[in-house]
């Protein structure tokens, strides 16, 4: 008998069938990998926006940081008046994210030191852990600066 050079039906198939299985789990990790890259983007975008806003705030003067200040220097929405104030139209929360949604909360948490508190939400297809929120203290230093 001459032997034949080639592969062999059930060889093929073997092949064909150990490629179509590969591909298939590439494929099936395909969306969630696509989700998560966008959750990511989302996520790195609703930090640098809240670093943003809490810079605004830090460069307003101290005795400023009221609703009427925060107001004065555009930094907050019209309303609500009363804390948490809102930034979504302020920052154009809603056309950067997903139903984005944000506020700004001062507080006082001793004499000449107020806490600022920006939050940052959306809405997306991962639908945990959509939200961003950093903290900055704000120290009275106009006395030092004489």
């Amino acid at each position: 008998m001459k032997k034949r050079r080639g592969f062999s039906l059930i060889e093929t198939m073997i092949a064909v069938l150990a490629l179509s299985f590969i591909v298939l789990c590439f494929g099936a990790a395909f969306p969630t990998a696509s989700r998560l890259r966008s959750k990511a983007e989302y996520i790195t975008l609703a930090t640098t926006l809240a670093q943003q806003k809490l810079e605004q705030i830090r460069s307003v003067k101290f005795a400023d940081l009221t609703y009427s200040g925060l107001r004065t220097a555009a930094i907050i929405d019209v309303s609500p008046t009363s804390a948490p104030y809102s930034i979504t139209t302020a920052s154009g929360l809603a056309s950067a994210l997903p139903g984005g949604a944000g506020t700004v909360t001062i507080t006082d948490e001793a004499t000449r030191l107020k806490r600022a508190r920006v939050d940052i939400s959306w809405t997306d297809a991962v639908s945990t852990g959509n939200s961003v929120a950093l903290v900055s203290f704000i120290a009275d230093m106009s006395d030092l600066a004489q």
